[in-house]
């Protein structure tokens, strides 16, 4: 009986780092994702047809 008292909580902690270890809500995002963050971040507009950021230049004076 006390090996069963043992087991169990390394069970539930078994199932919970195992599901989070597959979560949808990855940290690591894809690079695309990552530059079209920071172009929009910085004021630029993304085109993700060819996947670049289009800035607007300052006006000269």
């Amino acid at each position: 009986m006390r090996s069963g008292r043992i087991l169990l909580p390394f069970a539930i902690l078994t199932l919970l780092f195992g599901c989070a270890r597959y979560s949808s809500s990855s940290p690591s995002a894809s690079p695309g994702s990552i530059r079209q963050a920071l172009c929009q971040r910085d004021g630029g507009v993304w085109h993700s047809d060819g996947a670049d950021c289009e800035m607007q230049s300052p006006a000269l004076k």
